[in-house]
């Protein structure tokens, strides 16, 4: 799983929320970690597909005009598991929904702490394949 080419982690940021996307890009670029940027969940499973991350961090409904539904961002995290189940999948939300604890690995309630997730992503530099 994941890019074997000994390059910095990928991580996927799903949202269409250009901002949210920003902040969190520079700050996991910061980490260490190669940053891919998708604003729908079907365009997050495509890259997916093609590049297999080794970690996703997904907003549950960002803003409008195309939301990325909970249900969306459920989903894609299940079949992301399902595929590949070594996959670090991070839920962010202001109300996450409640399965999101059984699907992801970790949720976080906006305002989020940027330093929790970089610190899960550390941990995905420490062992990379």
């Amino acid at each position: 799983m994941g890019d074997r080419s000994g390059a910095l982690p990928r991580v996927l940021v799903v949202d269409d929320f250009e901002d949210f996307t920003a902040l969190l890009s520079d700050a996991l670029s910061d980490a260490g970690c190669e940053v891919m940027v998708a604003r729908s969940a079907r365009k997050a499973w495509e890259i997916f597909r093609a590049h297999r991350v080794r970690a996703m961090i997904t907003e549950r409904a960002p803003g409008a005009p195309n939301p990325l539904r909970a249900c969306a961002a459920l989903e894609l995290a299940r079949r992301i598991k399902e595929t590949a189940p070594d996959t670090v999948v991070i839920m962010v939300s202001t109300s996450p929904p409640g399965e999101a604890a059984l699907v992801c690995d970790a949720v976080f309630r906006k305002p989020m702490d940027l330093a929790r997730i970089t610190a899960i992503l550390d941990r995905l530099n420490a062992t990379k394949p």
